[in-house]
């Protein structure tokens, strides 16, 4: 008798303690989600700071970790929930939506290193840790207006558009400064770069198709 209270007790305290691991893990992911959603605020409505802390910090896992594997999963959810509203089939929803996800994060790797490749083609100089980040924080607008994916509305496309038009003005008014490259060689770089990124992510996203 008294070996089974001990065993209860021992049961009920294992069981105390994974619910407190299981709440603390909880609150260490909500305060991993705002500082991320905080951050990007920020950058969109005061950007010249970002790019102040961007110079100074080359920590590209905490950026991966911390802010982009948040952002980037905006637009895969509403895409999810989106094909749940329109009668699609979960389980390809949900896939679509895994590989919507996946290719906005490797895409932070893509537009980083073709930053990094033009700058050094136009004169400039820039560390792919910053220029990856740099990347990042200007592609936030337009994939945080995701969310209007749930509705699928003209209107509502227009102001995703918008949105991506915002980060593209938020990275052209930056280059000189975060690049060094002149002011009136900005615009072809900064069209370089957009037009590489779409081709590479055109063509990774077909090559992405076939093997799965």
């Amino acid at each position: 008798m008294d070996r089974n209270k001990h065993n209860l007790r021992n049961t009920n305290q294992k069981n105390v303690i994974q619910e407190r691991l299981r709440q603390e893990d909880e609150r260490d992911f909500i305060y991993k989600i705002y500082p991320a959603f905080l951050k990007a605020f920020n950058f969109i409505t005061n950007p010249k700071e970002t790019y102040e802390e961007i110079k100074k910090s080359s920590n590209v896992k905490d950026f991966l970790l911390n802010y982009w594997l948040f952002i980037a999963a905006v637009p895969s959810i509403t895409f999810f929930i989106s094909a749940l509203f329109t009668g699609s089939d979960i389980f390809i929803g949900f896939w679509s939506c895994i590989i919507n996800y996946v290719i906005l994060v490797i895409s932070l790797f893509i537009g980083g290193h073709v930053i990094k490749f033009f700058t050094s083609k136009f004169a400039g100089s820039i560390e792919l840790n910053t220029a990856i980040q740099y990347y990042g924080y200007c592609a936030t607008p337009g994939i945080l207006a995701g969310i209007l994916n749930l509705f699928p509305n003209f209107l509502f496309r227009l102001l995703n558009f918008g949105a991506a038009c915002y980060g593209f003005y938020l990275f052209y008014i930056a280059i000189p400064w975060m690049t060094g490259i002149a002011k009136n060689k900005s615009l072809p770089f900064a069209a370089s770069v957009i037009g590489s990124c779409i081709g590479l992510m055109f063509v990774f996203m077909i090559i992405f198709a076939f093997i799965t």
